[in-house]
């Protein structure tokens, strides 16, 4: 289901499963509503967010968005979204991968907690874990917890550093940014000693 913003764009703020075997979710770019008020694939509208859910820090199975806890097993999502809200894939434990578009700016935290299954599009010398696509494999610094060197230089093509990132990095001392990053999570470099 989408959330009309009142500008032309639309906010993806439910998912419901379709009736079939498919895993495999791809969201489309532009939607309509027909004459009964239900959202379709179509020209009217650009879908540019998925919607915040909620994190729950006493009860996981508590913690909602738009696909958490869904049984899907890959994502893509199209060159128009610019935001993924809070807990959006949570425990989509079999999730295995996923498809950002160059165009997300923004992403928040939880998103991807408890993915267990998910691959990065690429992982660097120093073991750090990308997520993005085809024509830009860096779009988003996903993991580095285990780095060990006491310096690193993100990847020039990276626009988002993903929610606790380097989380317990003791040996980290010194990070080189790109100039195009758009975005870095919350906790990105927590208890990182050094």
């Amino acid at each position: 289901d989408f959330s009309d913003n009142g500008d032309g764009t639309v906010t993806l703020t439910d998912y419901y499963p379709k009736l079939s075997d498919s895993t495999d979710v791809v969201i489309p770019s532009t939607v309509s509503r027909n004459s009964d008020g239900q959202w379709t694939e179509g020209d009217t509208f650009t879908a540019t967010a998925i919607a915040d859910g909620s994190y729950n820090s006493h009860q996981d199975s508590l913690s909602n968005g738009v696909f958490a806890h869904q049984d899907i097993t890959s994502v893509v999502l199209p060159d128009t979204i610019e935001y993924i809200g809070e807990c959006a894939f949570f425990n989509c434990s079999g999730l295995a991968s996923i498809t950002l578009p160059s165009s997300l700016t923004s992403i928040r935290n939880h998103v991807f907690d408890y993915c267990d299954n998910l691959q990065p599009s690429i992982t660097d010398d120093n073991g750090v874990k990308y997520l993005g696509s085809e024509q830009n494999p860096y779009l988003v610094l996903w993991n580095g917890k285990g780095i060990t060197s006491s310096s690193y230089t993100v990847n020039p093509d990276c626009k988002i550093i993903y929610f606790r990132a380097f989380l317990y990095c003791d040996s980290l001392t010194s990070i080189t940014l790109p100039e195009g990053l758009t975005s870095i999570g919350d906790y990105a470099f927590q208890d990182c000693s050094g």
